[in-house]
């Protein structure tokens, strides 16, 4: 099992409520601000999108890197983050 970051503990650690999107791990001021352009400016909306491409890596990734220009690895650790929210939350 790949470590986590103190962001990935504390953002899985407990419930969504209104956690901004900066909170999600991989996600940075920059790519927080790109998301909430496009109407994303909380967690639990970009975990929505999370929900509706069926919690599947690849068409999430792919739409994160595209909706907030973050890259491979930073799109990885926010899937990574959702997956594990989920897991203990749904």
């Amino acid at each position: 099992m790949a470590s986590r970051t103190r962001k990935h503990t504390d953002f899985v650690s407990g419930p969504m409520r209104d956690k901004p999107t900066s909170s999600l791990p991989g996600i940075g001021e920059k790519a927080a601000g790109k998301l909430v352009a496009q109407g994303y400016p909380r967690a639990n909306m970009v975990l929505g999108q999370f929900l509706v491409l069926g919690q599947s890596r690849e068409p999430f990734v792919s739409w994160l890197q595209s909706a907030s220009h973050c890259n491979d690895g930073q799109a990885a650790d926010c899937f990574q983050a959702l997956h594990d929210w989920c897991q203990q939350f749904l």
